[in-house]
């Protein structure tokens, strides 16, 4: 898990996703398109090996992934 390669556009959607926002203000605030957004976190899902959505967030909270990525994209 340590090496998946996330774009800096797909980590800022992760990390508004785990603030629990909903897709529209996602998308809002990244100034994309909803489905641009679902395909994010859907690729985001795949790569990491989550079985949904809920379980992708979990992961990156519980292993405090949020931080690193803010970190990296700042």
């Amino acid at each position: 898990f340590q090496h998946i390669y996330l774009s800096p556009d797909e980590a800022k959607t992760l990390i508004l996703a785990c603030q629990t926002l909903q897709y529209a203000d996602i998308a809002e605030l990244l100034h994309v398109s909803v489905p641009t957004i679902k395909y994010r976190i859907n690729s985001i899902r795949k790569k990491c090996g989550a079985k949904n959505k809920q379980a992708l967030i979990r992961l990156f909270i519980e292993e405090d992934f949020v931080t690193h990525l803010k970190e990296a994209i700042n």
